[in-house]
């Protein structure tokens, strides 16, 4: 008797629940079209001197630019971006990290590809840039302020760099190439490379 009724109870909570919810489970990183962007080899190891302990999940390089002396390397880490900026004179001035929204109500979806949570930083000594990073599952944005005018080098990686019109900031756009052209049409920039 005892062995029927356990019996019934498991088929029924076999059967519980079927069909009734259209809902997926949220995307793993390695779904995101940010974490299938091709990786980039990086000069020296720059992320592996970011590690103060061990780190969960890998970095994976996927754009980098020049300006000035500052070199500029964007990454994924699983559900974060992350942005470090590099004085090749003085260490790293910014170090930035910002997880995407798991959910379309999160974060902010003022431009095109998002909704994005942002972070921002700037370096300690009074010659240091300023970078705002904006991370979405499709695309990271960051708007990076030079003490200094500095003009990028050639990109590298999945990424374009475009001059704003109304500053001397400019954009540093990741992502798939469509993604980085719709979200630079919203964006107040002008002449672009990469």
């Amino acid at each position: 008797m005892i062995i029927g009724i356990t019996l019934s109870l498991g088929c029924a909570a076999c059967a519980a629940g079927e069909g009734e919810s259209d809902a997926s489970p949220p995307p793993s990183p390695q779904d995101a079209p940010l974490q299938r962007l091709e990786e980039i080899t990086l000069e020296g190891d720059p992320l592996s001197d970011m590690d103060s302990g061990p780190t969960p999940e890998k970095r994976q390089p996927v754009g980098e630019i020049h300006m000035g002396s500052h070199r500029i390397i964007a990454y994924a880490e699983g559900r974060k971006c992350g942005l470090l900026v590099i004085n090749s004179a003085k260490g790293t001035p910014i170090s930035l990290k910002a997880e995407w929204p798991q959910n379309a109500d999160q974060g902010s979806s003022r431009l095109p590809a998002g909704p994005y949570r942002s972070s921002s930083a700037s370096g300690s000594s009074a010659s240091d840039p300023w970078a705002s990073l904006s991370c979405g599952k499709n695309a990271m944005i960051v708007e990076y302020a030079p003490k200094a005018s500095e003009r990028p080098s050639a990109p590298r990686g999945s990424v374009t760099v475009a001059n704003s019109r109304k500053s001397d900031n400019s954009f540093i756009v990741v992502g798939p190439k469509d993604v980085r052209a719709d979200i630079l049409s919203k964006l107040p920039a002008g002449s672009k490379s990469g």
